[in-house]
């Protein structure tokens, strides 16, 4: 299935609009995991593009839930979840 519409921009288009950052390592264990703290748009392209990871990533983990424009908080007596603050 595919979206069309007028003015759609091509993967190659959106994918060269995404400006480069460095990931900066801040513990030179040989742990191959990394935790980043980006934008995930940018944070995946230099991973894509710089550390050769395209299809070798079995995770991403974003917390908390983004672009919903709202707060999210979370207190001692329900730390297994989080609320949204609107409710």
């Amino acid at each position: 299935m595919q979206l069309h519409y007028p003015n759609k921009k091509t993967e190659k288009e959106i994918f060269d609009s995404i400006p480069e950052i460095e990931l900066v390592q801040i513990n030179s264990s040989d742990n191959p995991n990394l935790l980043i703290q980006a934008n995930n748009l940018v944070a995946l392209k230099q991973l894509i593009t710089k550390h050769n990871l395209a299809g070798k990533i079995d995770l991403i983990y974003i917390d908390p839930p983004f672009a919903t424009n709202n707060t999210f908080t979370i207190t001692d007596g329900r730390a297994s979840t989080i609320s949204n603050s609107s409710n």
